[in-house]
């Protein structure tokens, strides 16, 4: 219980499970005085947008005092300030899972940054953030001997908890992949669908590396099967890692690839996402291809179903980022494999599978600078960005239309790496970077994020007030308004750049701001600003 700041280290964690009931609401309407019929009287809910009783949110969060106080750092712990947001409405007589984690340290203040939400399943229902400094004014050990029976939930680093699931891992990239990371100390779940003695193999392969691991067999183009999940090990809901490398061959059954290269990488994820919550730290990395890229002839399922899974894990790593848990798909080109040589010319260039792995591996043991996405990878070249679509610029007399980016048989990069964004962004006009760190203040955007995708409930934390408030911040620092008519054209990024342009072009005509049209939002944002 007495613990001083240097006994921390970025990565610790707790996690506990709680449960609240109508006795409980009334004890805190007792202490706080909300008596709000929201909140204990059904016919009045039910009535309501919910359609029942839902617990307050500051009794919801009450549970973070006890983290501070108890557990981070415990018993020397000053709050300094704290921040929570609700997500999802909380529910009586449901288990919600707890989990806090330090994301930072500060020397200078003595003091821990600490993220923490509360989870059912994979739904994220609050998030907050407590600043807590570690006081030094007392001696160690000078608490009363009542205290040392305190118990809690131990406190566990997620940086180093390390079990990864590998599908596929009796395929040449998924043999490299387990041994790529049997060699950086992982332990492993090597899923195989039926190739008992070459599973056998290379379990002993790993085992050999010094690394602990388990097969589970498993038929992946079964929905019914792999979610009953028949003989998989214990610790396969734990694994902080998970490499989808399974696919059926290139000439499967639509319906076949669907189920392995998408449906599967979907189920698995549900499965694995309450512990990586839990942890607050998770990595979900897909095999993906560049024939997303190329689209050749005859690939068409293959292709499709590896977009559907590209575009699944996409939404993934959006939703689920700010909790540590990150989504990546790594695309090669031709591999030299059994799996994809038939399908092109002996003499072309192609990776090794060990190189792939290498990639693989390196993602899965990034922490804070994994930036999730798309990486493709051409031989000697890596590249990092994100997939999806990209808006053209209109096309004007005299000119031809730009092409989406990464559309077939183009040949830059799928998008701009973190690098190049940065240098684009330091020589764009000075409204348009200022725009663009406006907004990633707003929703803590670091540099390296990607803000062509940003989007009004697609982006975390960009929720109708958060966009209100944007809006408001960006009259207030580029001098413009935006009519109510205009908010239509406000909620992506890619359509408010242009917005902003075109009023710094033009000047704002006159126009009424956002602030006029929406007096009462304004004061109470300002309140809070303040």
């Amino acid at each position: 219980m007495d613990r001083q700041f240097d006994d921390f280290s970025v990565g610790d964690g707790v996690s506990f499970a709680r449960r609240f009931t109508s006795d409980d609401f009334a004890s805190f309407s007792a202490l706080s005085g909300d008596r709000n019929p929201l909140h204990h009287d059904a016919a009045y809910a039910a009535r309501s947008q919910f359609g029942r009783p839902i617990v307050p949110l500051q009794l919801a969060a009450a549970p973070l005092s006890a983290v501070a106080g108890m557990l981070l750092p415990g018993l020397r712990s000053l709050v300094l300030d704290s921040q929570v947001r609700a997500i999802e409405p909380v529910d009586y007589d449901v288990e919600i899972i707890y989990s806090a984690q330090v994301v930072s340290k500060h020397p200078a203040l003595r003091a821990l940054t600490i993220r923490a939400i509360a989870f059912v399943g994979s739904r994220v229902l609050i998030e907050g953030r407590l600043r807590v400094r570690v006081r030094d004014d007392v001696p160690a050990g000078a608490w009363s001997d009542a205290w040392s029976d305190a118990t809690g939930p131990a406190i566990e680093n997620s940086l180093r908890h390390r079990v990864a699931l590998v599908t596929g891992a009796t395929g040449a990239v998924g043999r490299a992949v387990c041994m790529a990371l049997a060699r950086r100390g992982w332990t492993l779940i090597l899923h195989h669908r039926g190739h008992e003695d070459r599973a056998a193999q290379w379990q002993q392969a790993c085992r050999r590396e010094g690394a602990e691991a388990h097969l589970w067999r498993c038929d992946l183009a079964s929905a019914a099967t792999r979610r009953e999940a028949p003989g998989a090990p214990d610790c396969l809901p734990d694994a902080s890692l998970l490499v989808h490398a399974a696919s059926p061959s290139i000439v499967a059954p639509l319906a076949e690839t669907m189920e392995v290269n998408y449906a599967a990488l979907r189920d698995l994820s549900e499965v694995l996402l309450p512990g990586m919550l839990r942890r607050q730290y998770g990595r979900i990395v897909l095999l993906g291809s560049a024939a997303l890229e190329h689209a050749p002839a005859g690939w068409d399922d293959y292709v499709a179903a590896k977009a559907a899974a590209t575009h699944y894990l996409g939404a993934l790593d959006r939703r689920y980022a700010p909790y540590g848990v990150r989504g990546a798909v790594v695309a090669p080109g031709r591999v030299a494999s059994p799996f994809s040589q038939d399908h092109f010319p002996a003499d072309a260039d192609c990776h090794l599978p060990e190189e792939v792995a290498e990639t693989v591996a390196d993602l899965a043991e990034q922490d804070d600078r994994f930036s999730g996405g798309y990486v493709s990878i051409a031989p000697g070249i890596v590249r990092r960005g994100a997939w999806g679509f990209r808006l053209s610029p209109p096309a004007s007399a005299g000119t031809e239309s730009v092409a989406p980016a990464n559309s077939p048989g183009d040949d830059t990069e799928p998008c701009a790496s973190p690098h190049a964004a940065a240098a684009a962004s330091s020589s764009l006009p000075t409204h348009q970077a200022e725009l663009e760190s406006l907004l990633r203040r707003a929703f803590q955007l670091s540099d390296t994020v990607d803000l062509s995708e940003a989007a009004l409930d697609t982006t975390p934390g960009w929720d109708s007030l958060a966009h209100l408030q944007l809006l408001l911040s960006i009259e207030s620092a580029l001098g413009i308004s935006f009519s109510s008519q205009e908010l239509s054209q406000t909620t992506c990024f890619a359509e408010l750049r242009r917005l902003v342009a075109a009023k710094q072009d033009e000047g704002s005509n006159g126009e009424t701001s956002i602030s006029a049209h929406f007096p009462h939002q304004t004061r109470i944002l300002k309140n809070i600003w303040t």
